[in-house]
């Protein structure tokens, strides 16, 4: 085997492990939301949203947008622009720029109006 493909094996092993340990942090995360209510469960929520964007930006959406709706409904400012944050994140890896910038964008404004 040459350089490159020892150097080519090296990273495939590196990156597999990037993406089990994120696993293990987004499975640790998800089972801890049913034992879990009010700003607690949201905060988990977008918890697990910053995650997902390396292993399943869709799903890092989902939880993130029921982290948005959640931070909305009980009122918490700075769970909200880290609900639009992670939610931003997620759509940047997907390259969809222009809605990650939205994203980031509200979560900033967010952060501004309530000094977060």
């Amino acid at each position: 085997m040459n350089c490159k493909g020892i150097t080519g094996t090296v990273v495939l092993i590196i990156m597999c492990l990037i993406v089990r340990g994120q696993m293990f942090v987004t499975d640790s995360l998800t089972a801890l939301l049913s034992a879990s209510s009010g700003a607690r469960k949201a905060e988990l929520l977008a918890e697990i949203s910053s995650h997902y964007f390396k292993v399943n930006p869709v799903k890092g959406i989902s939880f993130g947008r029921q982290a948005l709706r959640m931070a909305d409904s009980l009122r918490l400012p700075s769970l909200k622009s880290k609900a639009y944050n992670s939610i931003g994140a997620n759509y940047l890896v997907m390259n969809k720029i222009d809605t990650a910038r939205s994203f980031f964008i509200l979560g900033k404004e967010n952060a501004t109006l309530f000094h977060d």
